[in-house]
Protein backbone atom coordinates (compact mmCIF):
# COMPACT_ATOMS: atom_id res chain seq x y z
CA UNK A 1 0.00 0.00 0.00
CA UNK A 2 1.02 3.30 -0.45
CA UNK A 3 3.76 4.58 2.21
CA UNK A 4 2.54 0.89 4.07
CA UNK A 5 -0.61 2.80 5.37
CA UNK A 6 -2.41 -0.43 4.95
CA UNK A 7 -5.99 1.45 4.72
CA UNK A 8 -7.96 -1.98 4.85
CA UNK A 9 -9.77 -4.56 6.76
CA UNK A 10 -10.76 -7.90 5.03
CA UNK A 11 -13.40 -9.91 6.42
CA UNK A 12 -13.34 -13.43 5.72
CA UNK A 13 -16.99 -15.14 4.74
CA UNK A 14 -16.96 -19.28 5.17
CA UNK A 15 -20.50 -19.43 6.98
CA UNK A 16 -23.22 -20.93 4.55
CA UNK A 17 -25.98 -18.35 5.80
CA UNK A 18 -23.78 -15.47 5.61
CA UNK A 19 -22.63 -15.86 2.32
CA UNK A 20 -26.50 -16.54 0.94
CA UNK A 21 -27.19 -13.27 2.18
CA UNK A 22 -24.19 -11.69 0.47
CA UNK A 23 -25.61 -13.68 -2.35
CA UNK A 24 -28.46 -11.33 -2.13
CA UNK A 25 -27.06 -8.28 -1.28
CA UNK A 26 -25.01 -8.78 -4.50
CA UNK A 27 -28.09 -8.46 -6.44
CA UNK A 28 -29.11 -12.02 -6.58
CA UNK A 29 -25.76 -13.11 -8.33
CA UNK A 30 -27.04 -16.66 -7.08
CA UNK A 31 -22.97 -18.57 -7.47
CA UNK A 32 -21.66 -15.64 -4.88
CA UNK A 33 -23.79 -17.83 -2.08
CA UNK A 34 -22.10 -20.54 -3.43
CA UNK A 35 -18.62 -20.64 -3.04
CA UNK A 36 -16.91 -21.23 -0.20
CA UNK A 37 -15.14 -18.38 0.36
CA UNK A 38 -15.91 -14.56 0.05
CA UNK A 39 -13.41 -11.71 1.25
CA UNK A 40 -15.12 -8.21 1.70
CA UNK A 41 -12.56 -5.56 1.42
CA UNK A 42 -13.11 -2.55 3.88
CA UNK A 43 -11.69 1.08 3.47
CA UNK A 44 -10.48 1.61 6.83
CA UNK A 45 -8.61 5.37 6.02
CA UNK A 46 -7.59 7.89 7.50
CA UNK A 47 -7.59 10.14 4.93
CA UNK A 48 -4.16 9.87 3.72
CA UNK A 49 -4.29 11.53 0.50
CA UNK A 50 -1.66 9.67 -2.48
CA UNK A 51 1.05 12.44 -3.39
CA UNK A 52 -1.64 15.15 -1.97
CA UNK A 53 -4.59 14.84 -4.29
CA UNK A 54 -6.20 11.71 -4.14
CA UNK A 55 -6.80 9.42 -1.45
CA UNK A 56 -5.42 5.66 -2.09
CA UNK A 57 -7.08 3.31 -0.55
CA UNK A 58 -9.39 1.97 -2.99
CA UNK A 59 -6.46 1.68 -5.17
CA UNK A 60 -4.58 -0.08 -2.12
CA UNK A 61 -7.29 -2.47 -1.83
CA UNK A 62 -7.36 -2.82 -5.76
CA UNK A 63 -3.82 -4.52 -5.75
CA UNK A 64 -4.32 -6.42 -2.34
CA UNK A 65 -7.21 -8.30 -4.09
CA UNK A 66 -5.14 -8.43 -7.38
CA UNK A 67 -2.82 -10.27 -5.21
CA UNK A 68 -4.85 -12.45 -3.74
CA UNK A 69 -6.30 -13.20 -7.22
CA UNK A 70 -2.74 -13.91 -8.58
CA UNK A 71 -1.80 -16.43 -5.53
CA UNK A 72 -5.62 -18.15 -5.52
CA UNK A 73 -5.21 -19.42 -9.26
CA UNK A 74 -1.36 -20.32 -8.49
CA UNK A 75 -3.65 -22.86 -6.30
CA UNK A 76 -6.25 -23.46 -8.77
CA UNK A 77 -8.71 -21.71 -7.24
CA UNK A 78 -11.90 -19.37 -9.19
CA UNK A 79 -12.06 -16.28 -8.51
CA UNK A 80 -14.85 -13.13 -9.64
CA UNK A 81 -14.21 -9.90 -8.16
CA UNK A 82 -17.59 -8.30 -7.27
CA UNK A 83 -18.64 -5.06 -7.41
CA UNK A 84 -22.11 -4.68 -7.71
CA UNK A 85 -23.86 -5.07 -4.10
CA UNK A 86 -25.54 -3.32 -1.76
CA UNK A 87 -23.00 -1.59 0.44
CA UNK A 88 -26.00 -1.05 3.35
CA UNK A 89 -27.17 -5.02 3.14
CA UNK A 90 -23.35 -6.12 2.88
CA UNK A 91 -22.61 -3.86 5.90
CA UNK A 92 -25.81 -5.17 8.13
CA UNK A 93 -24.44 -9.02 7.08
CA UNK A 94 -20.75 -8.41 8.03
CA UNK A 95 -21.91 -5.89 11.04
CA UNK A 96 -19.37 -3.01 9.49
CA UNK A 97 -19.86 0.25 11.04
CA UNK A 98 -21.49 3.04 9.11
CA UNK A 99 -17.84 5.06 9.19
CA UNK A 100 -16.43 2.14 7.41
CA UNK A 101 -17.06 1.34 3.35
CA UNK A 102 -17.13 -1.72 1.19
CA UNK A 103 -14.97 -1.55 -1.91
CA UNK A 104 -15.66 -4.62 -3.09
CA UNK A 105 -16.00 -8.50 -2.88
CA UNK A 106 -14.00 -10.97 -3.55
CA UNK A 107 -15.05 -15.07 -4.24
CA UNK A 108 -12.75 -17.90 -4.07
CA UNK A 109 -13.50 -21.47 -5.16
CA UNK A 110 -12.97 -24.47 -7.51
CA UNK A 111 -14.28 -23.78 -10.62
CA UNK A 112 -16.64 -25.88 -12.25
CA UNK A 113 -15.31 -26.15 -15.75
CA UNK A 114 -11.73 -25.10 -15.64
CA UNK A 115 -11.45 -24.75 -18.70
CA UNK A 116 -9.94 -21.31 -19.72
CA UNK A 117 -13.05 -18.83 -21.20
CA UNK A 118 -11.56 -16.58 -24.32
CA UNK A 119 -11.59 -12.92 -23.33
CA UNK A 120 -12.16 -10.09 -25.82
CA UNK A 121 -9.76 -7.73 -25.22
CA UNK A 122 -9.44 -3.76 -27.24
CA UNK A 123 -6.36 -3.96 -29.46
CA UNK A 124 -3.49 -3.13 -27.67
CA UNK A 125 -2.98 0.17 -29.80
CA UNK A 126 -6.46 1.30 -28.43
CA UNK A 127 -5.46 1.10 -24.81
CA UNK A 128 -1.21 1.99 -25.17
CA UNK A 129 0.12 5.16 -26.64
CA UNK A 130 3.95 6.42 -26.57
CA UNK A 131 5.28 9.97 -25.85
CA UNK A 132 2.08 11.08 -25.36
CA UNK A 133 -1.63 10.73 -25.22
CA UNK A 134 -3.40 10.12 -28.42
Amino acid sequence: SACNIQPWKFIVVKGKKRREKLAIACKNQKFVGEVPVIIAACIVSKGYNMGGWYDSAVLDIGIAFDHMTLQAVHLGLGTCWIGAFKENKVKKILEIPDEIKVAALLTLGYPKDPTEVKKNRKPIEEIVSYKKYT
